[in-house]
């Protein structure tokens, strides 16, 4: 209500104050106080009713708004996100007006919807039912645009593509699987180049399957004998010492140069002394099939060289298919997932997701889900689609604030690593101290990619078992999942443990937070997993 009532109750009468008006209406002074509260209430409740009355006329015309505008929203897209915020922001709001609210809010372009709600000054009351929706929309939304860039790429060239796609379509070609991105009849050295070269410099833009198989030899044709990369010079070649066999470039003393990120590099005309006579290979694939023999993938380009590389790579790109299908076999099953609010959707999709990580990968799934919610703020702060936290390299252009506790050396040996992002950041002292700076991120497309990385980066598995620097927290698995020991000398193997296996994960440096375990335990507590400390 607009007024506040005071009833000051004096010897000769009552008095009603209406705060915040240009007078005092006084009630009679032969009413004693008890009279006075009694005119009061009637008053009160006449104004509450007239309240109701325009809350109920607001809600009924914004509904009425969004049946008139639900086939063209984005005209007057102001109006229908108010509209959509009162229908979505009224708690007896029937589940019919929710569903209409929600469907004219897709239909918005989600450049507006971003710009409505951070743009002015908005309550946190009117924003927060349409940022509900908002966070499950990001995913879709990338999606679509995903669908609207093969589409227009479609008959075209890589180079071509490039050319005449906008640039936020541009963006997506470079996060293309390096398998499309290298098909004969599509790529080009020129178009690579296009994507991953900025004047003169190695930006792969998060794209780590391209970091990890595209080399120089691909950003230039058999005909570019010479370039020179962080001023060394190099020939086109084939390095027979180094382990991949990548088509590339190598110095005088058969040194390979590669390419993963923030290199400079620039064409030399003409022949240059010192080379020997090297073979230059063309492009070779290699087609990549599941158990069945049916073709799911195909590598190009260099990485086609290494037969290791290639068995490694076909196991992993098959085993990661089968797991994504089932990931989403899975979520089909969960009953009025489309209909949750945010955050019982996100925690419904990453239990799914984490216990698919389980059965493939070992790891409890009560760890994946706790570490997905607090990292990520429950999908709220997944920058660049990363769920985890998980660091990315020099070459990523997923670049977030963070808070590290460094001891003096810790925060010496990260500046050393990350010279550019750490020249503004000031050195606190030799004890541990808390730190917030600048650093990269690995990028994802989706909450499931990311919820597979996560996997795999834990894992590091070889040979049916862990072998990375998490491979103690493997101790604390159910003894028939994926990557449990299998030559433990103790004949009673220990339980499965999820809070021993975080803790193990945590003092193996995953994170520097002092209290990021009495966090986890939190969020445990809250999600109601009996099973945290050990089954």
């Amino acid at each position: 209500m607009k007024s506040l009532y005071q009833i000051n109750a004096i010897s000769s009468g009552a008095f009603l104050f209406l705060n915040g008006a240009e007078h005092n209406e006084v009630v009679s002074p032969d009413l004693d106080a008890n009279e006075a509260l009694v005119k009061l209430e009637g008053k009160v409740e006449k104004e509450t009713d007239v309240i109701e009355k325009r809350e109920q006329k607001k809600y009924f015309n914004a509904k009425k708004l969004l049946e008139k505008n639900k086939d063209n929203p984005n005209s007057s897209f102001r109006r229908n996100l108010r509209a959509i915020s009162k229908v979505l922001g009224a708690s007896h709001a029937p589940q019919e007006d929710r569903d209409l609210a929600i469907a004219v809010l897709k239909k918005i372009d989600i450049d507006k919807v971003s710009q409505w709600i951070f743009n002015g000054k908005k309550s946190n009351e009117m924003t927060q039912p349409i940022t509900d929706v908002l966070v499950f929309r990001t995913n879709e939304k990338a999606a679509i645009d995903k669908k609207i860039m093969k589409r227009e790429s479609e008959g075209k060239s890589l180079l071509q593509s490039v050319n005449t796609l906008s640039m936020k379509y541009v963006n997506l070609l470079r996060d293309l699987p390096v398998s499309e991105l290298l098909k004969p009849g599509f790529t080009s050295p020129e178009g690579l180049r296009a994507l991953f070269l900025e004047n003169g410099v190695v930006n792969f833009h998060g794209n780590n399957s391209a970091k990890m198989r595209i080399g120089a030899g691909d950003l230039y044709p058999p005909t570019q004998k010479f370039i020179k990369i962080n001023n060394e010079v190099g020939q086109r070649s084939i390095d027979p010492k180094f382990h991949s066999k990548k088509i590339g470039y190598v110095t005088k003393k058969g040194h390979y140069l590669p390419i993963t990120g923030g290199e400079t590099i620039s064409e030399i005309e003409g022949n240059q002394e010192g080379f020997g006579t090297t073979s230059i290979m063309g492009t070779e694939s290699h087609d990549i099939k599941d158990k069945d023999g049916n073709v799911i993938d195909t590598v190009y380009g260099e990485a086609a060289y290494n037969a290791a590389f290639l068995e490694e790579i076909e196991k992993d790109v098959a085993a990661e298919k089968d797991l994504s299908d089932e990931m989403d076999t899975q979520l089909e099953t969960v009953e009025g997932l489309e209909s949750m609010k945010w955050k019982e959707k996100y925690i419904a999709t990453a239990q799914i997701y984490a216990k698919e990580i389980e059965r493939t990968m070992g790891i409890p799934y009560e760890v994946t889900l706790v570490q997905a919610c607090l990292e990520s703020g429950y999908g709220r702060s997944a920058i660049g689609g990363n769920h985890f936290g998980i660091k990315g390299g020099s070459g990523s252009d997923n670049t977030a604030r963070t808070t590290e506790y460094f001891t003096g050396d810790e925060f010496h040996t990260w500046k050393e690593q990350n010279p550019s992002l750490g020249k503004d950041v000031k050195f606190k002292g030799k004890g541990s101290h808390k730190y917030s700076l600048p650093d990269n991120f690995r990028s994802y497309g989706s909450m499931k990619s990311s919820f597979i990385g996560y996997g795999k980066f834990i894992t590091k598995s070889k040979n049916g078992q862990s072998s990375g620097r998490y491979s103690e927290a493997f101790n604390h698995v159910a003894p028939d999942v994926p990557n449990a020991p299998k030559d433990s000398k103790d004949p009673i193997r220990p339980e499965r443990n999820p809070r021993k296996f975080l803790r193990t994960v945590i003092g193996a440096g995953y994170a520097t937070d002092p209290n990021y375990m009495n966090k986890a335990d939190k969020i445990a507590r809250k999600l109601g997993l009996e099973g945290w400390n050990g089954v």
